[in-house]
């Protein structure tokens, strides 16, 4: 089952680290708070790359303050998207479920299995017996126009 919150990590402490590692310290903080919140391991939580480049865009000392995203928790596993990604989430989702219901109500077709002949033998017989239909058709369509 699929489901669909909306969470805000508030990112303020990690401007307490030293400059170089603010970026790395925000995103482990982000999988941290939502492992916990969702009580699931922590990996689980995948962060797209629209949330990885949100808190890289001004470098690697100055993430940003605090940050909206949405979470798709499926049943193996948590993605994290930005919050402005939500209609495009909410379709990935419908197209899911769609596959899913479709899947469900098709009938299951019969497997035809072809026979492929696998060695040289078997290819060069399977050529002369289409070559002997072949003719034999065509001697039947001489002997229906004469």
């Amino acid at each position: 089952m699929v489901e669909i919150r909306e969470f805000t990590v508030d990112l303020k402490k990690r401007y307490k680290q030293p400059k170089p590692g603010r970026a790395n310290k925000s995103i482990n903080a982000i999988r941290l708070k939502v492992s916990k919140a969702l009580h699931v391991p922590l990996d689980t939580v995948k962060l797209s790359n629209t949330v990885n480049e949100a808190i890289w865009e001004h470098g690697r000392t100055k993430p940003p303050h605090r940050i909206k995203l949405t979470l798709k928790q499926d049943t193996d596993r948590v993605d994290v998207f930005l919050f402005s990604e939500f209609e495009e989430v909410k379709k990935l989702v419908s197209e899911e479920k769609k596959k899913k219901e479709s899947k469900k109500t098709e009938p299951k077709k019969e497997k035809t299995e072809k026979v492929e002949p696998e060695t040289e033998a078997g290819v060069a017989e399977a050529v002369k017996q289409k070559q002997k239909k072949e003719i034999e058709e065509a001697a039947q369509s001489m002997d229906h126009k004469h």
